[in-house]
């Protein structure tokens, strides 16, 4: 680690990256913060995905231009180790319509794997809410209405809206099986 990443790293400290840390990066570390998406580049690569994570936390804060691309490759690959639930979650706040395909694919991919809790296809889903685009409306109607399980089906149309339109009941929907 270069020695301006390791003075963010001391900024970041443990926990939450907020915008409070995120704005003393910005101003601490100004190389640092135009050339993140370069760090977090070299990151994936080396498979630190740990640390890719930690940055990604913080580049969602400081929006750098081009972050959806540089976090789609890790939801496309899944490789172990990344933190699949942060990254969609930032993929939703950045709303990036480019990353509709692969948070789809990643659905489809858990969907049967995460019974009971669904925790990263429920952030899956309400991502694609935040997105609030064509593309990811088509996918959550996909799933409201197509052979899911019943919780994400009850998250897709709530995202949606249309859960009393659907004939669901809260209660029926949350169990399962």
């Amino acid at each position: 680690m270069n020695e301006a990443a390791a003075r963010v790293d001391r900024i970041l400290g443990t926990g939450y990256i907020d915008q409070k840390k995120a704005e003393q990066v910005r101003e601490e570390e100004p190389g640092f913060t135009a050339n993140l998406l370069d760090f977090m580049i070299s990151l994936r690569r080396e498979g630190d995905l740990l640390q890719f994570s930690r940055l990604a936390n913080l580049a969602v804060w400081l929006t750098p231009e081009g972050l959806s691309d540089v976090i789609v490759p890790v939801l496309q690959g899944r490789p172990e180790g990344a933190q699949l639930e942060d990254l969609v979650d930032i993929l939703g706040q950045l709303r990036s319509d480019s990353s509709v395909p692969a948070i789809e694919n990643l659905i489809e991919a858990r969907k049967d794997r995460e019974a009971p809790y669904f925790a990263l296809t429920t952030k899956c889903i309400q991502a694609l809410g935040e997105i609030s685009s064509p593309q990811g409306d088509e996918v959550l109607r996909k799933v409201a209405t197509g052979d899911y399980p019943k919780p994400l089906k009850w998250h897709a149309a709530v995202e949606l809206g249309i859960e009393d339109d659907l004939g669901f009941v809260e209660d029926e929907m949350l169990q399962f099986p």
